[in-house]
């Protein structure tokens, strides 16, 4: 990824002292944040807000949109207005904005009403 952007190739064997160390799943930036001294990892793929809880920087490299299907019956049953009404609210807001990295203005907007 990072040859791809202009970055060194850290893979490469012809570059002493420099190895790629993966973390998969779960552990991903966790496991590069809180590995100890004996890794110190240049980079490592994860969220903000795990950058962030960690005191990491961070670079975005995509953005995603999370959509979340479900029948349309459901959706005028009060648990999911219940939810509806808490992913509007200004907290959900203002905790989404202290975790950073998300993106919650269009949280509950109808995308595809299908049959």
């Amino acid at each position: 990824l990072l040859p791809r952007m202009g970055g060194p190739d850290l893979a490469d064997p012809a570059r002493p002292g420099l190895e790629a160390v993966e973390f998969d799943g779960a552990e991903g930036l966790v496991g590069a944040a809180g590995h100890g001294p004996e890794v110190q990892p240049d980079a490592a793929l994860g969220l903000e807000a795990m950058a962030s809880a960690f005191g990491l920087g961070f670079t975005p490299l995509a953005t995603e949109r999370f959509d979340l299907l479900l029948e349309r019956r459901a959706y005028f049953e009060p648990p999911f207005q219940a939810l509806l009404t808490h992913m509007r609210s200004p907290e959900f807001a203002a905790r989404a904005a202290e975790l950073g990295g998300y993106d919650v203005t269009s949280s509950g907007r109808v995308v595809w009403n299908g049959l």
